[in-house]
């Protein structure tokens, strides 16, 4: 039997419908499977572990287990359009974290895989199927200079969308 390691982006790719309810579609109820950070996430950093942490991770180790896939991401962008005739919040950038917890401390500390970091792979689909962007995959460019290529297209062929900072840590 051969083993199957899937990438996060990949599988969010082959995924041909995605409801609106998905996080990767619309991050909605903040308070629901997400952390929402009042400042920037540093490379490594500690986390007092409670229920919200509890959770989040609870369902990262399902989805490792269940499918060997690092579910858990940092949104650092985020954009508001129209998805099924609903306006709705999809995260643009996502970070790949690793973590660990220090039993004795309670804490979780995060780590930011910075070099795996991604556009949504979903907004990006959804751009090129709903409006017809000719959205070019250039897997040398950072996820920066493609948010700043996909504004640009956006506002050439007046796609109503507001892109802006938002941070937090979810299951993606």
């Amino acid at each position: 039997m051969s083993e199957h390691h899937y990438d996060i982006a990949q599988f969010i790719i082959d995924l041909s419908e995605i409801p609106s309810s998905d996080p990767l579609v619309h991050v909605g109820d903040h308070e629901k499977g997400m952390i929402v950070l009042d400042e920037p996430l540093l490379e490594i950093q500690q986390f007092e572990l409670n229920t919200a942490w509890n959770a989040i991770l609870k369902t990262a180790n399902q989805h490792k287990r269940e499918a060997d896939l690092q579910s858990l991401c940092l949104v650092s962008q985020h954009i508001q359009w129209e998805y099924k005739g609903k306006t709705v919040s999809s995260p643009l950038v996502l970070t790949p974290l690793n973590w660990k917890i220090a039993k004795g401390k309670q804490q979780v500390e995060i780590q930011t895989q910075t070099e795996q970091a991604f556009v949504n792979p979903f907004v990006v689909n959804q751009l090129i199927r709903a409006f017809d962007l000719k959205i070019a995959e250039n897997e040398s460019l950072s996820p920066q200079e493609s948010v700043e290529s996909i504004i640009r297209l956006m506002a050439e062929c007046s796609i109503p969308a507001v892109i802006s900072d938002f941070s937090a840590i979810g299951n993606f």
